[in-house]
């Protein structure tokens, strides 16, 4: 944990590196963190201050610290009225 790299930017280490996957009609809560190489399904919500650390099945509410899945989202629920 070297203060220097960390105020440039830099990563501690290589597994801190990779790419994040959002899909299709995701939700992030606000102050929420997703670690490298996770993927989060369609139309899932990351409830607010959670932290990501494993794949979120498409239609699937998370939250927590770490995250875990908390229920299914209701696909009706997804729909806008009138569209």
């Amino acid at each position: 944990m070297d203060p220097v790299a960390r105020a440039n930017g830099l990563t501690d280490t290589i597994d801190q590196i990779g790419k994040i996957h959002v899909q299709k009609d995701v939700w992030l809560g606000s102050n929420g963190t997703v670690l490298a190489g996770v993927t989060i399904g369609e139309g899932c919500v990351a409830a607010t201050a959670s932290v990501v650390t494993k794949n979120i099945p498409a239609g699937a509410l998370a939250g927590g610290i770490p995250a875990c899945i908390i229920r299914r989202l209701d696909s009706r629920s997804l729909t806008i009225p009138g569209e």
